[in-house]
């Protein structure tokens, strides 16, 4: 992504194409890419590239700028969705009616439009593990992001497939972009354990698209009464 750190060293290098405070979510660099001056975003990326100031994210976000900044409708991320689900029922260490997988995010909040697509995925048992590689086998995640890749539907990783890197982190999380009727759309996975599935959906999922839902819940438990 891009914070206010990385853009004010775009800002200090010239560029005036992002604009950050105003701006609404961009599904990759987490900033619009608007067109303040002549410059291109091509003209962009190459300028910034030389001067060193883009991640390898950030250059997929202003190769794909034009597909990525385009809204989807309900029946293409529910495709999305399905390619995913497929990936997941195909892994052979778990029956396929052992596995659940949800879509999140502004989806699973009924809006007409999403901007990019957000799958949940967990075991159905509470203490079933083998979804993740904790035995020295390939994860469910590895798994899905390598078939997809396999199939041309993923075309470029953001995050690798891997646990996160906080030791405390029971989930495994992806983040990348896939391509659907000709256009690249942006596509995160989490595998949570059955036991966290409630609080991914809640706090990981709900939080991207309701903020005023997120600053508000915490408050709210913390004046509850205690058990």
């Amino acid at each position: 992504g891009a914070g206010s750190k990385r853009c004010k060293e775009w800002f200090d290098a010239g560029f005036r194409t992002v604009q950050v405070c105003s701006a609404p979510f961009c599904p990759v660099s987490h900033v619009w890419l608007l067109p303040l001056t002549p410059y291109s975003t091509q003209d962009l990326r190459e300028s910034a590239e030389a001067k060193g100031l883009l991640t390898p994210q950030q250059r997929v976000g202003l190769d794909l700028y034009d597909d990525l900044a385009l809204r989807m409708d309900r029946a293409t991320a529910a495709a999305m969705g399905a390619r995913v689900r497929a990936a997941a029922m195909s892994f052979p260490e778990v029956a396929a009616e052992d596995i659940f997988v949800d879509i999140g995010g502004s989806f699973r909040r009924g809006r007409k439009t999403c901007g990019d697509v957000d799958v949940l995925i967990s075991a159905r048992a509470p203490h079933d593990q083998r979804l993740f590689d904790d035995r020295g086998k390939t994860s469910i995640l590895v798994h899905i992001v390598r078939q997809l890749t396999n199939e041309g539907f993923v075309t470029h990783n953001l995050t690798g497939a891997e646990k996160h890197s906080a030791s405390d982190d029971t989930q495994d999380r992806y983040m990348g972009v896939c391509i659907v009727d000709g256009v690249h759309r942006r596509l995160d996975i989490i595998v949570s354990p059955a036991a966290e599935y409630g609080a991914a959906l809640v706090c990981v999922w709900l939080r991207r698209g309701s903020l005023v839902y997120a600053r508000a819940n915490p408050a709210r438990s913390v004046r509850l009464p205690k058990a």
